[in-house]
Protein backbone atom coordinates (compact mmCIF):
# COMPACT_ATOMS: atom_id res chain seq x y z
CA UNK A 1 0.00 0.00 0.00
CA UNK A 2 0.76 3.79 0.30
CA UNK A 3 2.58 5.08 2.71
CA UNK A 4 0.37 6.63 5.56
CA UNK A 5 2.68 8.96 7.68
CA UNK A 6 2.99 11.28 4.41
CA UNK A 7 -0.68 11.58 4.51
CA UNK A 8 -1.95 14.63 7.24
CA UNK A 9 -3.42 13.45 10.29
CA UNK A 10 -7.30 13.72 8.97
CA UNK A 11 -6.80 12.65 5.82
CA UNK A 12 -5.40 9.42 7.30
CA UNK A 13 -8.28 8.72 9.44
CA UNK A 14 -11.12 9.37 6.41
CA UNK A 15 -8.09 6.73 4.34
CA UNK A 16 -8.62 4.26 7.22
CA UNK A 17 -12.18 4.62 6.78
CA UNK A 18 -12.39 4.03 3.35
CA UNK A 19 -10.10 1.15 3.17
CA UNK A 20 -12.00 -0.77 6.14
CA UNK A 21 -15.39 -0.19 4.03
CA UNK A 22 -13.84 -0.79 0.47
CA UNK A 23 -16.05 -4.07 -0.37
CA UNK A 24 -18.37 -3.64 2.31
CA UNK A 25 -22.36 -2.41 1.38
CA UNK A 26 -23.41 0.31 3.26
CA UNK A 27 -26.45 -0.63 5.46
CA UNK A 28 -28.39 2.35 5.92
CA UNK A 29 -29.83 2.91 9.60
CA UNK A 30 -33.69 2.13 9.40
CA UNK A 31 -35.88 5.06 10.19
CA UNK A 32 -36.98 6.01 13.85
CA UNK A 33 -40.19 4.61 14.67
CA UNK A 34 -43.26 6.82 14.57
CA UNK A 35 -44.36 8.67 17.03
CA UNK A 36 -47.38 6.90 19.19
CA UNK A 37 -50.49 8.63 17.92
CA UNK A 38 -51.89 11.21 20.05
CA UNK A 39 -54.35 9.83 22.55
CA UNK A 40 -58.18 10.20 21.88
CA UNK A 41 -60.35 12.31 24.09
CA UNK A 42 -62.68 10.05 26.12
CA UNK A 43 -65.83 10.29 24.53
CA UNK A 44 -68.30 11.17 27.59
CA UNK A 45 -70.84 9.54 26.28
CA UNK A 46 -68.70 6.55 26.60
CA UNK A 47 -67.36 7.20 29.54
CA UNK A 48 -68.25 4.74 32.18
CA UNK A 49 -70.73 6.03 34.75
CA UNK A 50 -69.80 5.72 38.20
CA UNK A 51 -72.70 4.07 40.05
CA UNK A 52 -75.02 6.34 42.10
CA UNK A 53 -74.46 6.58 45.76
CA UNK A 54 -77.11 4.19 47.19
CA UNK A 55 -79.75 6.14 48.88
CA UNK A 56 -82.04 5.68 51.82
CA UNK A 57 -85.66 6.57 51.47
CA UNK A 58 -87.37 8.71 54.58
CA UNK A 59 -89.52 6.61 56.33
CA UNK A 60 -92.44 8.92 55.47
CA UNK A 61 -91.34 8.18 51.94
CA UNK A 62 -91.71 4.37 52.31
CA UNK A 63 -94.87 5.03 53.69
CA UNK A 64 -95.92 6.28 50.49
CA UNK A 65 -93.95 3.99 48.24
CA UNK A 66 -94.59 0.80 50.19
CA UNK A 67 -98.15 0.27 48.98
CA UNK A 68 -98.22 2.27 46.07
CA UNK A 69 -98.51 0.37 42.50
CA UNK A 70 -95.64 0.29 40.48
CA UNK A 71 -93.71 1.86 44.10
CA UNK A 72 -90.85 4.20 42.74
CA UNK A 73 -90.63 4.17 39.40
CA UNK A 74 -89.95 6.70 37.57
CA UNK A 75 -93.44 7.85 36.20
CA UNK A 76 -94.37 7.98 40.18
CA UNK A 77 -91.40 9.70 41.20
CA UNK A 78 -92.18 12.21 38.45
CA UNK A 79 -96.12 12.60 39.58
CA UNK A 80 -94.85 12.74 42.77
CA UNK A 81 -92.11 15.72 42.28
CA UNK A 82 -95.04 17.41 40.17
CA UNK A 83 -97.72 17.61 43.54
CA UNK A 84 -94.70 18.29 45.85
CA UNK A 85 -93.89 21.16 43.10
CA UNK A 86 -89.69 20.13 42.70
CA UNK A 87 -88.37 22.62 40.45
CA UNK A 88 -86.27 20.79 37.29
CA UNK A 89 -87.42 17.04 37.46
CA UNK A 90 -85.97 16.59 34.12
CA UNK A 91 -82.49 17.43 35.22
CA UNK A 92 -80.59 14.27 36.05
CA UNK A 93 -81.59 10.25 36.58
CA UNK A 94 -84.01 8.34 38.85
CA UNK A 95 -81.80 8.56 41.60
CA UNK A 96 -81.80 12.44 41.56
CA UNK A 97 -85.39 12.57 41.19
CA UNK A 98 -85.66 10.06 44.43
CA UNK A 99 -83.61 12.50 46.65
CA UNK A 100 -85.61 15.56 45.05
CA UNK A 101 -88.76 13.92 46.14
CA UNK A 102 -87.32 13.17 49.60
CA UNK A 103 -86.53 16.58 50.01
CA UNK A 104 -88.96 18.24 48.96
CA UNK A 105 -91.41 15.86 51.85
CA UNK A 106 -88.98 16.71 54.31
CA UNK A 107 -90.12 17.76 57.47
CA UNK A 108 -93.63 17.61 56.14
CA UNK A 109 -95.73 15.05 58.07
CA UNK A 110 -98.30 12.48 56.78
CA UNK A 111 -101.67 12.21 58.19
CA UNK A 112 -101.81 9.48 61.03
CA UNK A 113 -104.91 8.10 59.50
CA UNK A 114 -102.77 7.52 56.30
CA UNK A 115 -102.77 3.60 55.49
CA UNK A 116 -99.58 2.62 55.92
CA UNK A 117 -99.04 3.64 58.97
CA UNK A 118 -95.08 4.28 60.24
CA UNK A 119 -95.30 0.87 61.85
CA UNK A 120 -96.51 -1.24 59.30
CA UNK A 121 -94.10 0.41 56.26
CA UNK A 122 -90.90 -0.98 59.13
CA UNK A 123 -92.64 -4.02 58.78
CA UNK A 124 -90.68 -6.86 57.35
CA UNK A 125 -91.99 -7.50 53.95
CA UNK A 126 -93.64 -10.95 54.93
CA UNK A 127 -95.27 -9.25 57.84
CA UNK A 128 -96.16 -6.51 55.83
CA UNK A 129 -98.01 -8.25 52.92
CA UNK A 130 -99.71 -10.51 55.20
CA UNK A 131 -101.82 -7.82 56.46
CA UNK A 132 -102.14 -5.78 53.46
CA UNK A 133 -102.49 -8.52 50.55
CA UNK A 134 -105.91 -9.11 49.76
CA UNK A 135 -107.14 -6.79 52.60
CA UNK A 136 -106.32 -3.64 51.72
CA UNK A 137 -106.46 -1.77 47.87
CA UNK A 138 -103.37 -1.25 46.47
CA UNK A 139 -102.58 2.69 46.32
CA UNK A 140 -102.54 4.55 42.82
CA UNK A 141 -100.85 7.09 42.10
CA UNK A 142 -103.60 9.34 41.12
CA UNK A 143 -104.37 8.93 45.93
CA UNK A 144 -101.06 9.74 45.87
CA UNK A 145 -100.86 12.61 44.46
CA UNK A 146 -103.67 14.41 46.28
CA UNK A 147 -102.10 13.64 49.54
CA UNK A 148 -98.52 15.11 48.44
CA UNK A 149 -101.02 17.92 47.59
CA UNK A 150 -101.92 18.38 50.64
CA UNK A 151 -98.90 17.92 52.62
CA UNK A 152 -97.76 20.74 54.61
Amino acid sequence: GSDLRSIPYNSVNEHRKVKAMSGRTLRERPPPPPPPPPKAKANPATKKRKAPEPVTPTPEFVRICRWLEGGSNTGNLKAMAKALKVKKISEGGKTELLKKVMAAMEGKNLDPAFIPTAADAALDDDTFNDKFVDKVPIKTIDEIVKVLEKLK
